[in-house]
């Protein structure tokens, strides 16, 4: 609903989306949900299996779990069709869609058509860090019980904007990125990666017809 809900506030607004390579995108965004609390299996193979599960509510959701569709990794991960539904909707002046691969590999380039979409100046940058690397917690009990003080905290946050508009969103996140440490990437057995390569396959058709270009290198095993 988002898009017709954009639309319908501001029918110029321009659209920027960038695409993945879905078990890479799977990956990460497991990763993701292990540090935002929202997921509690680390062992991602069990995590998709347990989607049919989840669904049903026949298996465990995690108590700071926002929302229960978020533990659907092939749903969130199918850019195809997300992707269709932006090219339905949006003019083509007004969408810019950007694949993680050509930001990895020509990041100035991809900054630059960034700009150019958005009519910005070129502030001439030439560093990139990367701001939102893999993390995990060094504690997760120490992370839970920050969440639960963050969550007592949000009445007294709201009332607070009233007189200081921009307060942080978190100011418990100093605390909470300091019990943080840098993650390793989960390695796939082959058979679980033949498996995810065989769900996604129709998705990425898709893609590749929305964008009118091939990605025979997100489908080696």
């Amino acid at each position: 609903k988002a898009i017709s809900n954009i639309l319908s506030v501001n029918p110029h607004a321009k659209f920027i989306a960038m695409v993945r390579n879905p078990l890479d995108m799977l990956m990460s965004y497991h990763a993701q949900l292990l540090y935002s609390l929202w997921e509690n299996e680390t062992n991602l193979e069990i995590a998709w299996n347990a989607q049919k599960k989840r669904k049903q509510f026949d298996a465990d959701i995690p108590s700071q779990c926002l929302e229960p569709l978020f533990l659907q990794y092939k749903y969130v991960c199918s850019t195809g069709e997300q992707i269709k539904r932006l090219n339905q909707q949006v003019p083509q002046e007004q969408r810019l869609i950007i694949t993680f691969d050509e930001l990895r590999s020509d990041t100035a380039g991809i900054y630059k058509n960034v700009l150019e979409f958005l009519k910005l100046k070129d502030d001439q940058r030439t560093n990139f860090p990367i701001i939102n690397d893999r993390k995990t917690h060094r504690n997760s009990s120490a992370a839970y019980a920050l969440r639960k003080i963050s969550a007592f905290m949000k009445p007294v946050k709201k009332a607070m904007r009233f007189i200081y508009p921009n307060i942080s969103s978190s100011m418990l996140k100093p605390l909470y990125d300091l019990g943080s440490q840098k993650s390793q990437k989960q390695d796939l057995s082959p058979n679980f990666k033949a498996e995810l390569l065989k769900e996604f396959d129709k998705d990425i058709q898709i893609l590749e017809s929305e964008l009118n270009c091939k990605f025979p290198h997100w489908r080696e095993l």
